[in-house]
């Protein structure tokens, strides 16, 4: 068996177990130490999932979400680098409060092919407008460039607007607008779409420009993702090659456990991800989710495939199916949703919490 370092209940696939810590968790370690003892900076940390790591079925996925706890947790500690990446939209944006974006107009859509976590605005129409509320000493956005996009202006705090051109040649999934040079503190950002007949503004997100010091938290969750959709292929290569994360979280399980996609497809599909996320730093694999649905595989397959995998390749692998109950189920009395941590799908905000206590454990000790 690999190497246990830490573990709530004895056994090989106790609850709350950890594989391959020691030596898998050793560039992320490394590039920690480096930041606490002054060496470094900044660093990225970016977590790979579905609807779980967006923080469906929470209160508020700004702060509620298992990767927001994580990062406040992180930067309560280390220092405040900002929010990490802000898509530009969010299946549950329409929380109540000041969401991040607001957007005005008849031309901006939602869609599904694009950029870092492949949700982005589209605009077709000059005139519309899309407002965010940052703090810091400047953002950066990240806009789809190619040949059918146009241009737009940047306001900041009802300034003059400074326009943009994205029209290229070559299509670039994640082009980097940068406004720096602002006094420290609360912001706001006016983008006003100037394109013209026929062209379109894609906007992938943003993140602020904050702090010296600490983890940047990257959410790269998407919903409805399996290990076999699109979205990863292009996340993790866009995401990794802007962020060069020194740890990646991924948490993909439930979506393929509900699809039946045949777990020797997982696997397949799985190993491709972790040796994309290699390039840049330390990988580790969570086996979230309790879904309640019919499948033609066990959801166990999945979570054990997950280990094979995490032993395959000699990284960390967080076992968060065991930790809640998934080997014993109803019979035993015990699952995810009589616990109040799982709806049928999505944890709860007790359950969000308990995920990011179990990741800070790991990644902060």
């Amino acid at each position: 068996m690999a190497n246990v370092t830490w573990k709530v209940s004895s056994g090989s696939t106790g609850s709350g177990e950890l594989i391959n810590g020691i030596t898998g968790l050793r560039k992320w370690r490394a590039a920690l130490a480096s930041m606490k003892a002054g060496v470094t900076s900044k660093i990225n940390l970016n977590i790979i999932g579905d609807s779980i790591t967006e923080g469906m079925g929470t209160t508020d996925f700004r702060t509620k979400s298992y990767t927001n706890l994580v990062r406040i947790a992180l930067a309560a500690k280390y220092g405040d680098v900002g929010n990490g990446l802000i898509p530009s939209w969010h299946p549950d944006s329409n929380i109540a409060g000041t969401p991040w974006w607001t957007y005005a107009g008849t031309g901006w859509t939602n869609e599904n092919t694009f950029g870092l976590t492949m949700l982005c605005k589209r605009s077709q129409t000059s005139g519309d407008t899309a407002t965010i509320s940052f703090n810091g000493t400047g953002i950066k956005f990240l806009f789809l460039r190619g040949s059918a996009c146009g241009t737009c202006t940047i306001a900041i705090d009802g300034g003059a607007p400074t326009s943009y051109n994205f029209a290229n040649g070559t299509t670039e999934y994640a082009n980097v607008t940068t406004i720096s040079g602002l006094t420290n503190g609360a912001h706001t950002a006016v983008i006003t779409s100037t394109v013209a007949a026929g062209k379109y503004i894609w906007l992938i997100g943003a993140y602020e420009i904050k702090g010296t010091t600490g983890v940047q938290v990257n959410m790269c969750g998407r919903y409805g993702t399996q290990t076999a959709s699109s979205y990863p292929d292009q996340s993790l290569q866009v995401s990794i090659n802007h962020f060069q994360p020194k740890l990646t979280l991924i948490a993909l399980l439930s979506n393929d456990f509900a699809g039946s996609i045949p777990v020797n497809n997982y696997k397949a599909r799985l190993q491709a991800i972790v040796t994309r996320a290699l390039t840049t730093g330390d990988v580790m694999l969570m086996s979230l989710g309790h879904r309640n649905a019919t499948s033609t595989y066990p959801q166990k397959d999945y979570a054990d495939m997950m280990r094979t995998v995490a032993d395959e390749n000699n990284i960390a692998y967080l076992d968060l199916f065991n930790r809640w109950g998934g080997g014993l189920g109803a019979t035993a009395g015990i699952t995810a949703k009589n616990l109040g941590l799982m709806d049928d799908v999505h944890p709860t905000d007790a359950g969000a919490q308990d995920i990011a206590a179990a990741i800070l454990k790991v990644i902060d000790e």
